[in-house]
């Protein structure tokens, strides 16, 4: 990677990082949304902590991030994420939520033997 590449990913985490949502940040570097948004995404997979943004059709949605999802999820998960325009991370963290917090289904999910026997 560049130098100029590595200044405009610092400088974006940076901006990122102080609050500034993607379209902010695109406008202010000049550079196209999908470039900071894709750069963005990219980071926190790889565990960097930049807040999300409510923007876009996903506002207001709780947000999750899973860093190391087991073999053969993420396939799994990718075209259930894009059929909702949403990413593997999202849809898994809202399978979380709803079927498991607020229904809490753990035991019967599991059926491992937990408190529900």
């Amino acid at each position: 990677m560049g130098k100029s590449r590595i200044a405009h990913r610092d400088r974006i985490l940076d901006l990122a990082r102080q609050g500034h949502p993607p379209r902010e940040i695109s406008e202010m570097l000049g550079l196209g949304g999908k470039t900071v948004s894709d750069l963005l995404s990219r980071e926190r997979r790889k565990g960097a902590d930049i807040p999300f943004f409510k923007t876009g059709p996903t506002a207001g949605r709780t947000r999750f991030v899973i860093l190391d999802p087991p073999d053969g999820l993420r396939d799994a998960l990718i075209p259930h994420a894009e059929a909702r325009g949403i990413t593997v991370s999202e849809l898994a963290g809202a399978l979380l939520q709803t079927a498991v917090a607020h229904d809490d289904l753990v035991d019967a999910i599991l059926d491992d033997g937990g408190e529900d026997d």
